[in-house]
Formats: C-alpha cells, sequence, structure tokens
C-alpha cells in the first residue's frame, strides 16, 4: 500500500480548516519557491530553505511572509526561533498553536543544521503530521543527508536548495529580479550574468544595473559586463571582442588592464584559442559550438564571416608559436603577447616576433 503525507494546504473558508493534497513519499517533488510561490490559498505546510545563497534564502522567506501575512496578522501569528538556543518541543509546541485574527500561523526555525541529531527528534514526528493551520519554514546553510530530519525533507518534498553552483535556478531568480525590475533582456543575458555573478549578491548586483540603467532598463552585453564582472573579467571580456574585431588600440588598452590586474598570460592566451576554436566552429558548420555559451552565438556567426578559413588557420599557427614561446623563453610575457596582438590586428600573414 502507498503511504502518502500532506503537501500543500487549500483552504476551505467555509469551514475555516486546510485541506492537504497527498503527494507519494516515495518520491521527492520538491516546493519550488521560485516556480510555485506560497499564497494564502495554497501553501506548503513546511518549507526547508537550505543553501550558500544567503540572498536568494532571504528572498523566499521574505515571499513567504508576504503571501501568508499581513500587517495586522503578523503580529499575532508569527513566530522566529533559533534552534539552538530553543528547545525543539518548545518549537514545535508553538507550531500546533492556534491562529489569531486570521488562518494562517507562519513559524520560521533557523539553525536546524546545527542542531544535534539527538534533539531533532520533536521536528521529524512534526514532519509526519505538521498542523493544519501553521506553515512552519525552517532555514540553514547546509543539507546533511546522513540525518533524518534532511531525509524526511527530501521525502516529502519540503526542501528548496539555494547554492551558487545551480545555474538554473540562479538563471530563475535573476529572470524572475529583473522581471519585477522592468528590465528589457534577452535570454542569453541571462546566462551572462550567471556566468559574472560569482559569489556576488543577487540583489546587489541587479541594484547596481539598476543605478547604472536608470528608467532606461535596457540590458545589454558590455552594460552587464561591465556592471557585474569584475575589472579582470571586463577586460578579458574585452580584449578578445576587440582582439577578434582587429581593434589595435583597444586590444593593446585591454592586454595592458589584464597585466595591470596580474591575470596569467597562459590564461590570456588560452582564452584566445578557445575564442578562436569557436569562430572556426561557427564558420565550418553554421552553428554554436558546444562549449560555447548562448549569448555568444550573434558575436561569433559575425566573426566567423568576418574571416577566411586560411585567416583563421594562420592565427590559430600564431597562436601556437606565442604559448610556445610563452612556456619556453626567457622574453617578457606581456611583451610576447603584445607582438600577438600586433601581427594579429596589422599583418595580414602574421609576421609574429
Amino acid at each position: 500500500m502507498e503511504i502518502t503525507t500532506p503537501f500543500e494546504c487549500n483552504i476551505d473558508n467555509n469551514r475555516n480548516c486546510q485541506q492537504y493534497v497527498p503527494i507519494s513519499m516515495t518520491k521527492s517533488k520538491t516546493v519550488s519557491l521560485l516556480n510555485k510561490p506560497a499564497s494564502t490559498e495554497k501553501y506548503s505546510p513546511v518549507y526547508a530553505i537550505f543553501g550558500d545563497r544567503q540572498f536568494m534564502k532571504e528572498r523566499a522567506l521574505s515571499e513567504i511572509r508576504n503571501a501568508l501575512l499581513d500587517e495586522i496578522t503578523a503580529e499575532f501569528n508569527h513566530e522566529k526561533f533559533d534552534a539552538k538556543e530553543t528547545n525543539s518541543s518548545q518549537i514545535v509546541s508553538s507550531c500546533y498553536a492556534v491562529p489569531m485574527m486570521g488562518n494562517i500561523r507562519l513559524i520560521e526555525i533557523r539553525n536546524i543544521d546545527l542542531v544535534p541529531t539527538s534533539e531533532l527528534t520533536p521536528f521529524v514526528n512534526y514532519l509526519e503530521k505538521p498542523c493544519d493551520s501553521t506553515c512552519v519554514v525552517f532555514i540553514g546553510d547546509t543539507v546533511d543527508k546522513k540525518k533524518k530530519i534532511f531525509k524526511d525533507f527530501i521525502k516529502y518534498g519540503f526542501l528548496n536548495e539555494f547554492n551558487s553552483g545551480n545555474a538554473a535556478q540562479n538563471m530563475a531568480l535573476i529572470k524572475k529580479e529583473l522581471t519585477g525590475q522592468g528590465f528589457k533582456f534577452q535570454k542569453n543575458h541571462l546566462q551572462m550574468i550567471v556566468d559574472l555573478i560569482g559569489e556576488q549578491d543577487v540583489g546587489i548586483a541587479i541594484e547596481k544595473l539598476s543605478l547604472l540603467l536608470g528608467e532606461s532598463r535596457e540590458l545589454d552585453s558590455m552594460v552587464i559586463i561591465n556592471t557585474i564582472g569584475t575589472s579582470a573579467q571586463a577586460a578579458v571580456f574585452k580584449f578578445v571582442d576587440s582582439l577578434f574585431e582587429r581593434n589595435l588600440a583597444e586590444s593593446l588598452l585591454h592586454l595592458k588592464r589584464l597585466k595591470d590586474s596580474n591575470e596569467s598570460p597562459i590564461a590570456v592566451i588560452n582564452l584566445i584559442a578557445r575564442q578562436l576554436r569557436f569562430v572556426i566552429w561557427q564558420k565550418s558548420t553554421s552553428s554554436l559550438h558546444p562549449q560555447a555559451r548562448d549569448f555568444m552565438h550573434s558575436t561569433l556567426s559575425r566573426l566567423s564571416k568576418s574571416y577566411s578559413m586560411d585567416e583563421l588557420y594562420s592565427r590559430h599557427h600564431a597562436i601556437f608559436k606565442c604559448d610556445l614561446l610563452l612556456k619556453s623563453s626567457s622574453l617578457d610575457s606581456f611583451v610576447l603577447l603584445e607582438n600577438l596582438v600586433i601581427s594579429w590586428c596589422i599583418h595580414s600573414e602574421l609576421y609574429f616576433v
């Protein structure tokens, strides 16, 4: 016999109680706070919000608060606990309290991941039969799948993880934030922001874009690179672009910035070689290289048409020679790169060094 457990609550105003839609305990069906936000009509009795992305976790929590409580009900039906400081049985007792001046209570429990396993039993028992009129949100940083409570979060579909390495989730959040603030953007801009943002706070990064653009709200690739990328990242993008555009002055300017940022010459030559591979692939197949990002497609398509295949192969030879000298000669590394740039932008036959 298949065992079922509560998944989402639907308020029945006529009876002033909650009706649950059951799901199978044998499958994880996570309540995605990005794709299925909470509302007073439909919400999960439990949310587990974990991961290293603090902004994303706090934003998800804020949206639950705003969806389930207003200024009046928040005063009576909202409690916050630190699981390290308050006894777990006491917290669970509060979860079963009856709402006042409303239909829903919201309980926030932080640092559950820092509580010893021996003290988690009341919470584990609560997950088996959560209160009909309470939404409990567990918040922490680390998911320990060896602990039963985390196994149950997954089993019941309550776990929402917000981690920096989850590109799809980050893109979904960024799209939601940009759309909500009225930005005009293309799909490839989302991937670019994810690539550049690193450990930056998503909210701060988007606020930078907002301040820079003002009322125009029209995103383009260079605005994103200059605003969100580090100075070294911006210089890398600009250097590679200007080199392939055969713009000597701009290429030398950005190369100097890379040098000032202590960028590795080997890393720079590898980036040039990578871009060349993408352009050759584009020219040969009229399609995007499997490792190239979507936002690069229009640039690679244009560049592939501006070079003959002979020019691309001669530049491949120049890159190979420069790479060999960087690794084996005593010549100054950035002097070698400057020679490559000058040959690339000026001499059709690339008389190099």
